[in-house]
């Protein structure tokens, strides 16, 4: 069987995975855990609406990328593999020696 291959902005689900994922974090399961089933209920949802593009927001605080400069620079350190920690009270970043 061909599988699609992600481009790098892309994340490609196993929806069978996907939908015990679910279950096992849902009500009742295995792990039990609101949070994390909101997220995958979310990712669920983003995979089925596959005409649509998508984007992720984080955000900690007050902070999101677009909006705060330091957290910007926090999320770059990030996909610079630095060891980073940010202090959403003070806005600040601290990078790790």
């Amino acid at each position: 069987m061909n599988f699609h291959r992600p481009s790098m902005k892309e994340i490609l689900l196993d929806e069978e995975r996907l939908l015990e994922l679910l279950s096992d974090a849902g009500p009742g399961g295995e792990i039990e855990n609101r949070y994390l089933y909101h997220i995958l209920k979310q990712l669920h949802t983003m995979g089925a609406s596959f005409r649509d593009e998508w984007k992720i927001v984080m955000f900690n605080g007050d902070h999101e990328g677009e909006l705060s400069e330091n957290y910007a620079a926090y999320l770059d350190l990030i996909l610079r593999n630095k060891k980073v920690t940010f202090e959403a009270e003070s806005g600040e970043y601290n990078l790790e020696s």
